[in-house]
């Protein structure tokens, strides 16, 4: 899976912070290292819309966000070839929309 740099240190820092030690560790998971349930995940969305004063947004409205920064790296398939260099290219290409700095990984 390719990441732009942006994603893969957001993940670092969660998983610095949030997730516990241990191979089987749920990157997204409860204090006490159970999967978070659908209620819980809808109770921090609200809280997450809340603080940005965004309540009127949905999940769709995350997926249909970053779909569309992807379509505008030029990504158009909906599926790729295994060999295809396309995801590492995409997250690339995010990275250079997002102004990420790159150097170094």
């Amino acid at each position: 899976m390719a990441l732009p740099a942006v994603a893969v240190d957001a993940l670092a820092e969660h998983i610095a912070q949030f997730t516990p030690a241990g191979p089987d560790a749920l990157v997204f998971g409860t204090k006490k290292g159970t999967p978070v349930s659908s209620g819980s995940r809808s109770v921090m969305f609200a809280r997450a819309r809340r603080a940005i004063g965004r309540d009127d947004l949905t999940w769709h409205d995350q997926r249909h966000s970053s779909m569309t920064m992807v379509a505008s790296t030029g990504a158009t398939l909906h599926y790729q070839h295994a060999a295809d260099d396309a995801p590492r290219r995409i997250a690339d290409r995010l990275d250079d929309a997002l102004g990420t700095d790159r150097r170094g990984r």
